[in-house]
């Protein structure tokens, strides 16, 4: 017991040293703890009626059923609806409202949900024996599978055209009344079963104080309160009219909008398949059900770590905490994870439920039926040999052959359980998790790191470790010779041809090295099967996929791994050879600067050198696992995955070791990590050390880190039931989690399945950690008991220091109040909270003749004479005035105007409003315009009609500085522009703040653009800069010397820092505070400002005459308040 204090002493000094820093050394992690106090009232009157009523029955199980635990949620998700109005001071009566119009939003979800687990068991109860096994894996396999067939059937009646409500009803209804036996088991059980827990042991008999407190309850019920407290703030957030985050509006949302407005999966290009799932939201309304829809993706990915945990840590053993609760909490707890479906809508939640389902059928089959066979020696006959979980020998079966040599006097146990082979219908299992795995790649193609760990573990579960280094011996060298590395963001030089050719051949030759060793060692058979089970996997991906690669295949008119992956797609048809000849093109391709990665380990694109960082060598790799955690590179909650991965690193030291030497070396490496991580002078020697490996070199050094604990780990761990378990999670980690390091420049979203396989990990150390025999005696109960605590405070300081007051932050910044208190309709509640965007979506959406038609229509329906004298009376002349009155008469207050009947009025200016806002959003093919348009940046594709085929995209600059921009005459550009059919120009004013190069080469990229904004062939269309309207009208009233572009770019470009040319920084407030004192001089000089100069700034000066504020100090206040830096430009073409 003295050892088990010693690593858990290590594991608390570690973690609340990682605790500290991530709180004090990065202070931003802090949040604010105001609005708690209705909240812990409400939810401590309801947690002491629950444990009263419970006391008063007296029993010594606590009784739980779905229902039960879906109305515990049902209170919670209530309560926070009302304090969802009264956090932001608005009254809680509308919360009721906005409680059941959830439960509407989750009726179809539900549907579904039951659809797809009666329609999998369906298909699933025709495998022999389906039914016998785990309810847990029947339960999730079911899931699964009856995802994949809804969602394919869904897919190819959109290929043919028919993508529409009525066909989703057509499929549900029918899939439902095939499987109707299935669907009336599971409404069954829904109503039926049953689990208990213990109750707490308060009667006289019970001397045992462990029993009194029953922490496992205890733990089980606070992670209820957080779990169901994270699922319904999510809820309540995504209660709202639209999208709100950049890739959801771009993609995620952006996607499903267009295809349900088409009514056909449209040629977009790629693999999209989660959105063909929540495109069904948008066939029956504006988004909201969308949003429900990719909620469902995190709900179920909860459940699924649950449920896969529980089955896979079944024991006669107990523990004191409820592990695949508390993990499950862990991973709703990430603010990304609350980002994703709170927020931005991505679909990586639904992506991690598909992929935790294949990983845990694949742990399910493997520990239970897939193992080694290795051979062992009985005098001159070679036997073949099986052994269970335990390690015991539960078979012997003659080998046909004799084998001598060296090789024979080594045995190794196999994994666990019986051989796959003797089940046939296990096989078919192995069928359908490729089919699953092939559905995740149809998700998102980073899935592509979860079927290469999957090959992995198929090596190593029939040919170990030997068999998966000669899988990646092979990965490696096909990946170069095929050039596939370029796909993963991987450098190498890919014109060096004798280098890639001599890795492909030392890849090759190590692997057939280590394939024969590893067949001499488990017999060829061992081999064959390794192939059979491969083969089965990799034909399940195939099927899976196939509808998409069909589809793409069929549009491409080739076959090729791009046209498999792209298709074909009706993006903006981009043809240089417009303006260029083809020798000038070869010149500006070879002379550009990259925009990879460099051999440096420094990339140029600044969207991923925000996240990975600019340090040299091999430094961004190696540090991924503190900045990750610390929010070094990139601040933000979509990028912050909390302290306790990198906290419970320590609870490896819990897992059964052969040896003390073993448990020794495992402290010395996390020693080491501890010294590189947080000691500054071995930092700092480190990283000047590993400055000095460039790649490709440099991802041997990577590997080399990944590969001594792996080792370590796998020979120096016991062959009991969890250390197995826990070797099949870390071959399959260290796979997946090697490739997301090299490829995926520290996105944390993009290796979304390592944090399941973490975990796991961390599962499986908790369950050493805090698991107990009745017969313990009560020392050794009680040391860990007092180990479960500390494990559960370590992550719950988390829960309550940030989980908590971040979901009360969320909850203050829910908006859209209006519309989830139902008094706005969806497209009024866009354009009230965005009325900046009804001019700009009036000009890119309509044209001028629809823009014209639409306002003479409205005029000529009104029913109410008294608005249409009022409108008349206003001299209403185009839409965007319509508007604006519009606007202003909804916001009149019915008592306190003259205008009789106004309630009236309101009620049509409401319904005209809202035909207005859909028209503009949804024109009809007569009503469109099709213009092209160059979009650097905004918020706005999702808002633009036909988005999907009329934007040049480039928010890096990149395109537009290589092709485009004269630095000679900047109206040269703009003719380039025109000459490619573009005649918008959409810019995102922040596009230059994401730039963390230390060279700066984004900031200049977008200097270079400011300064083609002064060109005569643009006419300023709409910007809410009026620091950038400013300096457009100075500089062309300039004599346009270099000074005057200084002074221009200055005083537009208040977003951003800029620099000088000897490097020091300028200060975005201090442009800012320069264009004030600009404004503040030309209100001071008489007539400076009028109807033809500076009209814009009219308002200002009346605002500021009438309320006599000339103090500076109220001046900067005002300007500050009411003159933003702005976010968007938008010029016509001339």
């Amino acid at each position: 017991m003295v050892g088990y204090l010693i690593k858990l002493l290590f594991l608390v000094i570690f973690s609340f040293y990682v605790i500290f820093i991530y709180y004090f050394g990065f202070d931003f992690h802090k949040e604010s703890f105001v609005g708690y106090t209705p909240y812990v009232i409400s939810i401590a009157i309801f947690y002491f009626l629950y444990k009263g009523y419970n006391y008063i029955l007296n029993k010594d199980k606590i009784t739980f059923t779905p229902i039960k635990i879906f109305l515990y949620f049902l209170i919670q998700l209530f309560i926070l609806s009302i304090l969802a109005f009264t956090l932001p001071g608005a009254s809680g009566g509308a919360g009721i409202g906005l409680f059941f119009n959830i439960i509407i939003y989750l009726i179809i979800p539900i549907i579904f949900s039951y659809t797809f687990l009666s329609t999998g068991r369906f298909l699933l109860s025709k495998i022999e024996g389906f039914k016998l096994e785990s309810s847990i894996f029947q339960f999730l396999s079911s899931l699964g599978v009856g995802f994949f067939v809804f969602i394919t059937l869904l897919s190819i009646f959109g290929f043919l055209g028919f993508y529409n409500i009525w066909v989703v009803i057509l499929i549900t209804l029918g899939l439902n009344t095939l499987s109707y036996k299935e669907l009336l088991y599971f409404l069954n059980n829904t109503l039926k079963f049953e689990f208990t827990l213990d109750d707490h042991d308060f009667s006289n008999n019970s001397k045992n104080i462990l029993q009194k407190i029953n922490f496992y309850l205890i733990s089980t019920e606070i992670l209820f309160i957080i779990i169901s407290f994270l699922l319904s703030v999510n809820l309540i957030n995504a209660f709202r009219p639209m999208p709100i985050g950049w890739d959801d509006l771009g993609v995620y949302m952006n996607y499903p909008n267009l295809m349900a407005a088409k009514e056909s999966i449209l040629y977009m290009g790629g693999l999209y398949i989660w959105q063909v799932f929540t495109g069904i939201g948008y066939m029956v309304g504006p988004g909201t059900q969308s949003f429900f829809l990719n909620n469902l993706g995190g709900i179920f990915s909860v459940i699924v770590i649950v449920l896969s945990i529980i089955d896979l840590f079944k024991s006669d053993k107990k523990t004191f905490v409820n592990i695949p609760i508390l993990l499950s909490g862990v991973y709703l707890a990430m603010p990304m994870t609350i980002f994703e479906q709170a927020k931005d809508q991505k679909l990586d939640p639904g992506l991690l439920f598909i992929s935790i389902i294949v990983l845990y059928m694949v742990y399910y089959i493997f520990s239970k039926y897939i193992g080694y066979e290795t051979t062992k020696k009985l005098g001159d006959t070679t036997l073949t040999v099986d052994t269970n979980s335990s390690g015991e020998e539960i078979k012997v079966v003659y080998d046909k052959k004799t084998k001598n040599g060296f090789i024979s006097y080594f045995s190794n146990y196999k994994l666990l359980g019986e051989d796959i082979f003797e089940k046939k219908s296990y096989l078919i299992y192995l069928f359908v998790i490729g089919i699953l795995a092939g559905l995740a790649f149809g998700i998102k193609v980073t899935s592509l790191l979860l079927i290469s760990g999957i090959i992995g573990l198929i090596f190593y579960s029939k040919l170990g470790v030997a068999g998966f280094f000669s899988y990646i011996s092979l990965y490696i060298a096909i990946f170069t010779k095929a050039g596939l590395w370029s796909m993963m963001n991987v450098i190498y030089p890919k014109d060096n041809i004798g280098l890639i050719n001599n890795i492909f051949y030392i890849g090759v030759l190590v692997s057939i090295i280590l394939f024969l060793y590893a067949v001499n060692k488990y017999t060829l058979k061992a081999f064959k099967k390794t192939i059979i089970i491969l083969g089965l996997f990799l034909f399940g991906i195939l099927a899976g996929i196939s509808p998409w690669f069909v589809k793409n295949i069929y549009e491409a008119k080739n076959v090729s791994i791009n046209s498999m992956l792209s298709g074909k797609s009706d993006s903006f048809l981009i043809d240089y050879n417009k303006i260029y000849s083809k020798n000038e093109l070869e010149n500006i391709n070879k002379n550009f600067q990259n925009t990879g990665l460099s051999t440096s380990g420094t990339i140029a694109n600044e969207d991923w050198g925000r996240y990975f960082g600019y340090e040299k060598g091999v430094n961004n790799y190696l540090k991924l696992p503190y900045n990750l955690t610390m929010q070094v590179n990139q601040r933000g909650e979509f990028t912050d995955i909390t302290y306790i991965f990198l906290a419970l690193i320590p609870l490896v030291l819990f897992i059964s070791y052969k040896g003390f030497f073993g448990l020794i070396g495992t402290f010395i490496y996390l020693s080491f990590v501890s010294l590189f991580y947080f000691n500054s002078g071995v930092n700092s020697y480190l990283t000047k050390l590993f400055e000095g490996f460039e790649l490709p070199v440099g991802y041997i050094i990577v590997f080399i880190f990944f590969l001594i604990p792996f080792l370590w780990l796998i020979y120096n761990l016991k062959k009991d039931k969890f250390s197995q378990l826990f070797k099949l999670n870390l071959v399959f980690g260290f796979f997946y989690v090697f490739l997301w390091v090299i490829s995926a420049f520290g996105v944390v979203w993009y290796g979304i399945v390592m944090y399941y396989s973490i975990l796991y990990a961390f599962g499986i150390g908790m369950y050493y950690l805090s698991s107990y025999d009745e017969v313990l005696e009560f020392k050794d109960k009680f040391f860990r008991f007092f180990g479960s605590v500390v494990v559960f405070i370590i992550i719950s300081t988390y829960f309550f220091a940030s989980s908590f007051p971040h979901g009360f932050t969320n909850l203050k910044q829910a908006s859209y109040l209006n519309f989830k208190a139902g008094q706005e309709g969806a497209y009024t509640a866009i354009f009230e909270s965005h009325p900046d965007y009804f001019d700009v979506l009036v000009e890119l959406n309509l044209n001028k003749e629809a823009r014209d038609k639409i306002t003479q229509d409205i005029f000529k329906n009104i029913k109410n004479t008294t608005l249409k004298d009022i409108l008349k009376n206003n001299k209403i002349n185009s839409l965007i005035e319509l508007n604006k009155a519009l606007r202003e008469i909804s916001k009149l207050d019915n008592n306190k105007n003259q205008i009789s009947g106004m309630s009236l009025i309101k009620k049509e200016v409401k319904d005209i409003r809202n035909n207005i806002y859909k028209l503009v959003l949804y024109p009809s093919k007569d009503y469109k315009n099709n213009d092209g348009i160059y979009r650097i940046g905004t918020f706005l594709k999702y808002f633009i009609a036909s988005n999907n085929n009329r934007l040049l995209e480039d928010s890096l600059v990149f395109e537009f500085i290589k092709y485009f921009y004269d630095e000679r005459n900047v109206n040269v550009g703009v003719e380039r522009l025109k000459q490619m059919g573009v005649n918008y120009f959409l810019v995102d004013l922040n596009a230059a703040t994401i730039d963390k190069d230390p060279s700066h080469n984004l900031t200049t990229r977008y200097e270079k653009l400011l300064k083609t904004f002064t060109s005569e062939k643009l006419e300023l269309i709409q910007t809410d800069s009026i620091c950038l309207k400013l300096a457009l009208e100075d500089y062309k009233k300039s004599s346009k010397s270099e000074d005057d572009l200084k002074e221009y770019i200055t005083t537009a470009g208040v977003n951003y820092e800029s620099y000088t040319g000897s490097g020091e920084v300028i200060n975005r407030g201090t442009k800012q505070l320069e264009c004030y004192q600009k404004i503040l001089n030309y209100m001071q000089k008489e007539g400076k400002i009028n109807e033809k100069n500076y009209s814009y700034l009219i308002p200002f000066v009346k605002y500021l005459n009438e309320n006599k504020i000339s103090k500076e100090e109220d001046l900067v206040n005002f300007f500050r308040n009411y003159i933003g830096a702005g976010w968007m430009v938008l010029f016509r073409i001339k």
